[in-house]
């Protein structure tokens, strides 16, 4: 049985400047470069993030690359951690497994730490079993999507290979969509409607009244070949969600079902954002790796890469913030900070994954954390909750 902990404030890494990064544990000097074309620098920020080191502990960090805290330390691999809207509680999920990042596994689980919790440390923690990973007994960590919070913090949804769980705190479990895998799915701002795609179609799910429609034209994404439906964003009023289906973006309007092509990228879309307070869109598209078993370790090095990109909702004014080689694109995981200035990821840095901050108006690029694999970051809503 997986056990996680909830240590004392142990430094693990300081500011991570081009120049010089120091880190108490990790004992790492120096920084590795990411390329020579961005303009390094430090963010003067007080938003935070939290990232899972060495995919055994759960870092909270300021975006400047101070004031870094171990929050959760597990004796098995724990990926994908999501803040609850008043940041007070974080959802991750736990694999079961003590050997790294594994390619599959059958013990998978989510997990609630409450970080305000001031009893016992290994009271603090709720867990899951998520039984619904272990169907074709193996969770594909590439494809995992992350816990998704409900706006009111009672409860998470779980989106997998056979639909959306929804888990209560209280430990009440309900399936919200049982019909098929579940390739991205966002949740509005009242929590009512869940809109979420299996690749083929979006649909629309009024949680709860538990009915589901359909969006798209039956036929609009080809039944044939390897395009689907990857990625999807809401607007800020959440009249329109963009979506990706291949390399090809679209703007669909819920009010009129109207769809429009605004934009095709030159690889596949894994990643989409809709600012919330400028009119922009954030995405990411890449390559991932040929194949696991066929290909030799030389040409893992080469075969991933991935490009982040801003531009309008029409399609114009196109920008490429940051791009990176020899990681599979599914593996940047990129997440956008609550002010809409910057987008963390994950990128390859001297030969492991580390944590990067991405200014969203091009102005420069942050690497935040060194002696990786540093990996799975996200940002915190609020930054008034201290944590205990």
């Amino acid at each position: 049985m997986a056990r996680w902990f909830a240590p004392h404030n142990t430094i693990v890494c300081l500011p991570a400047i081009a120049a010089v990064v120091v880190s108490v544990v990790m004992g790492v000097t120096g920084c590795a470069p990411i390329g020579s074309s961005y303009d390094y620098t430090v963010f003067e920020s007080e938003l935070e993030l939290v990232f899972s080191s060495k995919y055994r502990i759960l870092v909270l960090i300021r975006a400047n690359g101070q004031d870094a805290f171990d929050m959760v330390e597990s004796e098995t691999t724990i990926i994908s951690p999501r803040f609850s809207p008043d940041g007070n509680m974080i959802a991750f999920y736990d694999l079961g497994v003590s050997s790294g990042l594994p390619v599959s596994s059958r013990d998978v689980s989510l997990v609630v730490s409450d970080l305000g919790w001031e009893g016992a440390p290994e009271d603090g923690f709720v867990s899951f079993s998520l039984l619904q990973f272990d169907t074709d007994h193996r969770l594909i960590v590439d494809d995992v999507i992350p816990p998704l919070w409900a706006p009111d913090g009672r409860s998470v949804f779980v989106a997998h290979n056979t639909g959306i769980e929804q888990v209560f705190l209280s430990g009440k479990r309900e399936d919200v969509v049982a019909d098929g895998k579940i390739r991205t799915v966002s949740i509005t701002r009242t929590g009512d409607q869940l809109v979420y795609s299996d690749g083929a179609n979006i649909f629309l799910l009024d949680i709860r009244a538990r009915i589901t429609r359909s969006i798209l034209d039956p036929g609009f994404v080809p039944q044939f070949g390897n395009k689907y439906i990857r990625a999807l964003a809401l607007s800020p009023d959440e009249k329109h969600v963009v979506f990706a289906v291949g390399h090809e973006l679209y703007v669909l309007d819920f009010t009129t079902r109207g769809v429009q092509r605004i934009h095709e990228a030159v690889n596949r879309v894994y990643w989409l954002e809709w600012s919330r307070g400028r009119d922009r869109i954030f995405f990411l598209s890449g390559r991932e790796f040929g194949g696991r078993g066929a290909l030799s370790p030389a040409m893992y090095e080469t075969e991933g890469k991935f490009a982040l990109y801003s531009m309008t909702p029409a399609g114009d004014d196109l920008h490429k913030l940051f791009s990176n080689s020899r990681l599979d694109a599914r593996q940047a995981i990129p997440d956008l900070s609550p002010d809409d200035r910057y987008i963390s990821l994950t990128a390859r840095a001297g030969g492991v994954k580390e944590v990067v901050l991405v200014a969203t108006d091009g102005s420069g690029v942050s690497v935040l954390t060194a002696g990786g694999p540093n990996c799975y970051a996200s940002w915190r809503r609020t930054v008034e909750i201290p944590v205990r």
